[in-house]
């Protein structure tokens, strides 16, 4: 996977326009996302004093133009949402929400053949320098105004060692910023990004773990019952009580 490296160039252009344009509008100029323009900003400590822009409602395209896409072009949702200019789980809620089915079910990216001591390795490399979290974000169209956002993931300061990890096991490549000695450097995560990837990974080496055995033990639980919710409801299905409960204790667990 390439990372889309800013030049100088752009930073200027972010710098310079970024109280006066809408995130919107400066990624459709820098053909970036709007996830993209406001990740930067947040690298670069550049923050909007004016109250607009970065919160702006994205309009939901018409039914029938995601139809067209989705189902007679089939297209994926990575590629429509780069059409919109909008993240792939904002694709994901629209068909949800106009109850287009996806065309295929929750695949995993996991590779199923590892060997003990592979299930090991990666255990113990998950208890050191991984994460097992929930997220929460505002959602008004949610029953309770919030979404959840599970992540299980593989954290590496090296972009070649982890690229031999994802040859290994799977998962997608991203990238983040971290500061080390009052510098902002360029960090990898090895993201195991739908859920059934994170069970198919958690469920393999969880016999190993000691650190984060509760924090897996617990999102296991979380992400079946999730998918299981799914399967019977599709991708809007409301959160289930059982699941929040899930959801809090393991951020509860990741604060001791």
């Amino acid at each position: 996977m390439s990372v889309n490296y800013w030049n100088n160039e752009e930073i200027n252009f972010l710098r310079e326009n970024c109280e006066e344009m809408t995130d919107k509008e400066l990624g459709e100029k820098l053909s970036r996302t709007i996830s993209s323009i406001s990740g930067k900003r947040y690298h670069i400590n550049l923050m909007k004093t004016k109250n607009r822009g970065q919160f702006e409602k994205i309009v939901m395209p018409p039914k029938e133009k995601l139809e067209e896409l989705y189902l007679k072009e089939a297209k994926q949702p990575s590629r429509i949402a780069e059409i919109f200019r909008v993240s792939s789980n904002t694709v994901l809620r629209w068909l949800a929400e106009y109850n287009i089915p996806l065309k295929r079910p929750y695949t995993s990216y996991v590779n199923p053949n590892l060997s003990e001591t592979q299930e090991a390795y990666f255990a113990g490399y998950l208890d050191g320098d991984g994460t097992i979290c929930i997220g929460m974000s505002k959602n008004k169209r949610s029953k309770r105004g919030i979404s959840l956002h599970s992540e299980v993931s593989l954290i590496s300061k090296n972009r070649g060692f982890i690229k031999e990890l994802k040859k290994i096991i799977g998962g997608n490549i991203q990238t983040f910023m971290y500061e080390d000695s009052r510098e902002k450097k360029e960090g990898y995560k090895l993201v195991f990004s739908n859920q059934a990837s994170a069970l198919a990974f958690l469920t393999a080496i969880e016999p190993y773990l000691i650190l984060k055995k509760k924090q897996a033990e617990t999102m296991i639980a979380f992400l079946k019952e999730r998918l299981e919710k799914r399967r019977e409801g599709g991708n809007s299905v409301i959160i289930s009580d059982e699941a929040w409960e899930m959801a809090h204790e393991i951020r509860r667990l990741n604060q001791l």
